[in-house]
């Protein structure tokens, strides 16, 4: 069907008076914005990432984001609070389709927070981590933090006269390692808290709060004035 659903319960009223669940989602540009939005803060609460599966899937950690991926979490950010905002809230917003650790019962799980969530997740139409990277994931590419740095230094004679010229190049890499190995590459820099500000991680040693991540001069050469 090229119909969006209507009603997230019942579906999609198709042509025939008959209901169906369908894929097809109509995003307005507040729905864009704010998911954009909500991807900026995952990317500054987890970055840097170390790798395309550090970025896609969730952190093997206790925490919040050892629950879901980067992208997923932007998605569902308001599973606590459904937001009228939000991609999905029409997932959200009745009675009955929030499930939460709670409702489990007695039953004995290791990690009872993951069910925390819309009942209808996954259904045709409720927009997924996938969804996203579907589209993109053929141009999706591993940026590299590597510099080319060229420098130029000259020596005068008395008179100011130049009696001498170099030009040289680095290739620079920024590595995940901090200059203190103290802290671990996974610690992240600064901190966002649930109101947008940021602030300098104190588990940081002073030397890496100041140098941060660690450079390495990867290629050196002398280079010929052809080549400027």
């Amino acid at each position: 069907s090229d119909r969006e659903m209507d009603d997230a319960e019942y579906g999609a009223t198709l042509p025939d008076g008959s209901r169906s669940w369908t894929g097809i989602r109509d995003l307005n540009d507040r729905e864009i914005q704010t998911l954009a939005e909500e991807c900026v803060k995952q990317v500054k609460q987890r970055g840097p990432f170390l790798n395309f599966s550090e970025f896609i899937n969730r952190r093997l950690s206790k925490d919040k984001l050892g629950l879901m991926g980067a992208l997923q979490s932007a998605i569902d950010y308001d599973d606590d609070n459904p937001d009228p905002k939000s991609i999905n809230y029409k997932f959200k917003s009745a009675t009955g389709f929030m499930i939460k650790p709670a409702d489990l019962g007695t039953h004995s799980f290791s990690t009872p927070e993951a069910v925390n969530g819309s009942r209808l997740a996954g259904i045709p139409g409720y927009l997924i981590q996938s969804d996203l990277l579907k589209p993109i994931s053929n141009t999706l590419g591993v940026r590299d933090d590597t510099f080319r740095i060229r420098a130029y230094g000259e020596s005068n004679d008395k008179t100011g006269k130049v009696v001498a010229r170099a030009w040289c190049e680095a290739i620079v890499q920024r590595m995940p390692e901090y200059c203190d190995t103290s802290n671990d590459p996974d610690v992240a820099a600064r901190l966002l808290d649930p109101t947008g500000v940021f602030s300098d991680n104190s588990k940081l040693s002073p030397d890496n709060q100041r140098y941060g991540r660690r450079f390495k001069i990867v290629d050196f050469r002398w280079m010929s004035t052809s080549e400027i």
